[in-house]
């Protein structure tokens, strides 16, 4: 709705917050979320010791499986967390 009233240059109007474009908004800000709060915890718990893949993923408790790996994934193209041997260690 607020898309079709700032096409007619009615910039200022409300966010219905069921459409589409809304509800899209909504799961790109709880995306965001929710990757500080697995980044978060997955740093907190590569700080008191080193954990397999597998053991990292299924001790963190936030967000979805898919989620907690792909969160890994980034940390690890970031350099934030990194591979010694085996184990997943803060980089």
């Amino acid at each position: 709705m607020s898309q079709l009233l700032a096409y007619f240059d009615e910039p200022n109007a409300d966010k219905c917050g069921v459409c589409d474009v809304c509800l899209e908004e909504k799961r790109q800000n709880n995306a965001a979320d929710i990757f500080d709060e697995i980044t978060n915890e997955l740093i907190e718990l590569l700080s008191t010791t080193s954990h397999d893949l597998g053991s990292l993923v299924s001790a963190s408790k936030t967000g979805t499986e898919k989620e907690r790996i792909d969160t890994i994934r980034l940390l690890l193209d970031a350099g934030k967390i990194k591979f010694a041997g085996e184990k997943l260690v803060i980089g």
